[in-house]
């Protein structure tokens, strides 16, 4: 019986959750902000949850919404893509020393003026999904509070300021998109969007992580590359899938008391500002070695979600193809990496001269 009020409540939360995200989604949709259903959906969910709502986004809908993304993305890899892979290969080579250099220096900036201890500030520092760094973070030790929040806090001003910034101060966007209605979208097509969904258990089942995402993503990538089908999810679905997207990301500030929110907040801008400062920094360096498109650049090696951020090239009209390459495996070098790396520091931590001892 108990089941029961908690499970209406808990819809109760989630039908708010979504109606203030599609008020938020409507009115920057009517400004005129880029992915205005995500962003805008985003803001006004973490706004209410700040001010003391209580919101929710069940982990399924949320993974049902990423799903249609992945074979958004997926199907963004025509097979024009296969003759510009060639020169990715750089910019995929400058991830390693990307990360490496960007953790470091997000490890050192909170670690010197946010005062963290080394393992919560490592864990917060590393560009890595908000999932596994919590997990990894929390089982070595750190504070999963501000773990989550600060990651939860990046996403949020990353995916709102860039295309903001990228919108004010270019003026060749390139071409619009294409709208997609429903009735465009034919059985055999819906079809294929069907079996490409199938890429979410395999992946689950191989231990990929975001495999609602990248399943689904992969298995598109190679029916569009292979010509099988031209098949996308239609423009009505897909603004849904961002507007959920973007309230998940929202509601994971709720409960949080303002006071907490401000003194997070005011570490993850700081931090966020330094990430993205370097990840510039890079993207402008890979520009000049390469001739790739600094903006393009700039999102493949920003410190934000693979979704989120590649759903930001879409709505810019770059190359979400080449963004979510360079963010799948920015995810497996972080998944696979980033706790062999935390032992190494760990270890020299230990063994160097200076500082406080360690207790024991």
């Amino acid at each position: 019986m108990k089941a029961i009020p908690y499970s209406l409540g808990s819809q109760a939360a989630t039908l708010k959750a979504l109606a203030i995200a599609a008020v938020g989604g409507a009115i920057a949709h009517l400004v005129g902000l880029p992915l205005a259903w995500m962003i805008g959906g985003m803001l006004a969910t973490c706004a209410a949850s700040v001010s003391g709502m209580t919101l929710k986004v069940p982990n399924w809908l949320r993974a049902a919404m990423v799903l249609v993304l992945g074979l958004l993305l997926g199907s963004r890899f025509t097979p024009d893509v296969l003759d510009s892979m060639g020169r990715w290969s750089i910019s995929v080579a400058g991830l390693l020393p990307h990360i490496a250099l960007s953790t470091g220096i997000g490890v050192w900036f909170l670690s010197r003026f946010a005062r963290l201890d080394r393992t919560t500030a490592y864990f917060t520092a590393a560009p890595g999904g908000l999932s596994v760094m919590i997990m990894v973070g929390t089982a070595m030790g750190g504070d999963s509070r501000v773990i989550a929040l600060s990651h939860a806090t990046r996403v949020l001003l990353v995916v709102t300021c860039l295309p903001i910034a990228f919108t004010a101060f270019s003026t060749d966007l390139g071409p619009r998109g294409d709208y997609v209605p429903l009735s465009a979208v034919a059985g055999t097509e819906w079809l294929w969007l069907a079996a490409c969904g199938i890429g979410w258990p395999i992946a689950a089942r191989l231990r990929i992580p975001a495999a609602q995402l990248i399943g689904p993503l992969i298995l598109a990538a190679v029916v569009h590359l292979m010509g099988w089908s031209s098949a996308t999810p239609p423009s009505f679905l897909v603004s849904v899938a961002q507007l959920v997207v973007g309230a998940s990301v929202g509601v994971r500030f709720t409960g949080v008391r303002p006071r907490t929110m401000a003194a997070i907040a005011v570490q993850a801008v700081g931090l966020t500002v330094v990430l993205v400062a370097v990840s510039v920094a890079s993207a402008l360096v890979l520009h000049m070695i390469t001739g790739l498109d600094f903006r393009a650049l700039v999102l493949a090696y920003s410190p934000g979600g693979l979704a989120e951020l590649s759903l930001v090239a879409l709505s810019l009209h770059l190359d979400p193809a080449f963004v979510a390459l360079h963010h799948m495996i920015r995810i497996f070098l972080i998944v696979v990496l980033a706790p062999a790396a935390y032992s190494l520091m760990k270890r020299y931590d230990r063994s160097a001269p200076s500082g406080p001892a360690p207790s024991e």
